[in-house]
């Protein structure tokens, strides 16, 4: 079995299939983190930090597969609940595609149908999802195990603790303009612009 630097294992959710245990360990993972992104705006080498795993990203020529994300929450999770995204139009305007992220409870989901979207590192286990989508697990021939070596390693030599990695949805633009909020029940719900009249 190939191993990912100092990750001893393969990635859940992006390598290997999720498990319940998963699911659990990523409502944890995403409740840990802290409210908004104003830390990050303040912290002087967190631009730097972006730069240099921007051009990782190049060198192995996954820009269009992953990105970074500054990882960051809105509301916390309840107990037994973990979050899924859904693309689509959502009957609002159909030159648009939504993200819709939902609170839903583990009991309602089937892991194998699912994998992860946002992935944190965790010392000493690697990069972990706190966000799951429905859909298949990145083939493992499309990515070289080196990046993830690298990115990791990466992340472990800083300590860096504020930027993740984006597992990108095909039917969704890395170009497109990102909005967040979130609604009164709970849900987040990212918009991707498509067209130009957002």
């Amino acid at each position: 079995m190939r191993r990912c630097g100092v990750n001893d294992d393969w990635i859940p959710g992006l390598q290997v299939p999720l498990t319940i245990h998963d699911l659990r360990q990523g409502r944890k993972y995403h409740n840990e983190l802290p409210y908004g992104n104003k830390d990050q705006d303040q912290d002087q080498d967190h631009g730097r930090h972006r730069e240099s795993l921007r051009q990782l990203l190049e060198k192995f020529d996954v820009q269009d597969i992953f990105g970074l994300v500054d990882k960051h929450k809105h509301f916390e999770l309840p107990h037994d609940s973990h979050l899924i995204g859904t693309v689509g139009t959502f009957g609002v305007r159909p030159q648009s595609l939504f993200y819709l992220i939902r609170t839903v409870p583990d009991k309602t989901s089937n892991p194998n149908e699912l994998c992860g979207h946002k992935f944190t590192y965790i010392p000493g286990e690697g990069l972990r999802p706190y966000e799951f989508h429905q859909g298949p697990l990145l083939g493992k021939s499309k990515v070289d195990p080196e990046f993830f070596s690298q990115f990791i390693n990466y992340l472990y030599k800083y300590n860096i603790t504020s930027i993740g990695l984006d597992d990108f949805l095909e039917t969704v633009s890395k170009g497109g303009d990102l909005l967040e909020t979130v609604s009164k029940g709970g849900d987040l719900l990212e918009t991707v612009s498509k067209g130009s009249d957002l």
